[in-house]
């Protein structure tokens, strides 16, 4: 058996054992190497569900629960913690896509608006009319008065 130490939110650390796990074992250590997440069983022997934490504290980095509701108390992080810099960078570069992506969706939203499309073409046809009406000198372009 081996010992496997849970962190809580608080930086607390549970150290518990579990049946059947060894620490040396190849998902353990591709885990630690490449910070691959392989199929893990909870306390009660479902298979893990992989989360994502958003919090400021920690952007980005990857947690597993049991996967029923309620069920066991399992909790650990899939990724190591990230340094000082990453955490203060990623939420900045999160805020930005974010406001790049409602910018993209608010002109999208401009471009599927037919009202949008029918002033375009009323504009066109607008100066179409006036130029048309030019006078015909050569060389010059004139409004129609």
């Amino acid at each position: 058996m081996s010992r496997r130490s849970l962190r809580t939110g608080e930086g607390e650390s549970v150290t518990s054992r579990l049946p059947g796990q060894d620490a040396t074992s190849r998902c353990r250590r591709e885990m630690e190497a490449a910070s691959s997440v392989c199929s893990r069983l909870c306390y009660c022997g479902n298979v893990v569900k992989t989360h994502t934490s958003w919090t400021v504290s920690h952007p980005g980095r990857r947690f597993q629960v049991c996967a029923r509701r309620n069920g066991c108390t399992f909790w650990e992080w899939a990724d190591p913690e990230m340094c000082d810099r990453s955490k203060h960078i990623i939420p900045g570069l999160l805020r930005k896509i974010n406001r790049l992506e409602e910018e993209k969706n608010a002109g999208k939203g401009k471009m599927k608006n037919p009202w949008f499309w029918v002033s375009v073409f009323l504009v066109g046809m607008v100066i179409y009319l006036l130029f048309s009406k030019c006078n015909r000198t050569p060389g010059h372009l004139q409004l129609a008065g």
